[in-house]
């Protein structure tokens, strides 16, 4: 990772923050451990895409979320994800939600999981109502078409 791609995130998290909220980033290597601590949120965007990196994600996940934590994790339906996502089924509290997003006139699907070691922090993060309509909180697209999954 670039030290700009985590100065922009750290940048963005800030400005659409609560005052008082606490950020924090860090460039982390998934292999070499875990970061200690409990976390309110774990974003995770961008990082089961490899196999590889499953099982470290979700020791990590193991780690940080006991507290009361949500672990927020986004893709694009890619079908690498599949096996991250059983294991985090397994052994989380989960819930999920399908959105989409605009990128050069194309309608993107993104799926949305929450995991947390319990289920009362998910439904600050993805309310039951979100998963009834199809759409998450803040999003103000129409509930996606009967045909789900990513664009072919």
């Amino acid at each position: 990772m670039c030290s700009s791609d985590l100065a922009f995130a750290e940048w963005n998290a800030r400005r659409a923050a609560a005052p008082s909220a606490a950020i924090a980033t860090l460039v982390h290597d998934w292999h070499a451990g875990v970061v200690a601590g409990d976390f309110d949120v774990l974003l995770l965007a961008d990082v089961t895409y490899r196999p590889v990196h499953h099982r470290p994600v979700l020791r990590q996940m193991e780690a940080c979320l006991a507290g009361g934590g949500v672990a927020l994790h986004a893709d694009p339906f890619r079908r690498e994800v599949e096996g991250f996502l059983v294991q985090a089924r397994s052994a989380f509290v989960h819930r999920e939600v399908e959105v989409s997003t605009h990128w050069d006139g194309k309608r993107l699907p993104i799926r949305i999981h929450a995991f947390a070691a319990v289920d009362a922090p998910l439904e600050r993060w993805l309310p039951q109502t979100a998963l009834d309509t199809g759409v998450a909180p803040g999003d103000s697209s129409p509930p996606p078409a009967a045909t789900q999954g990513p664009p072919r």
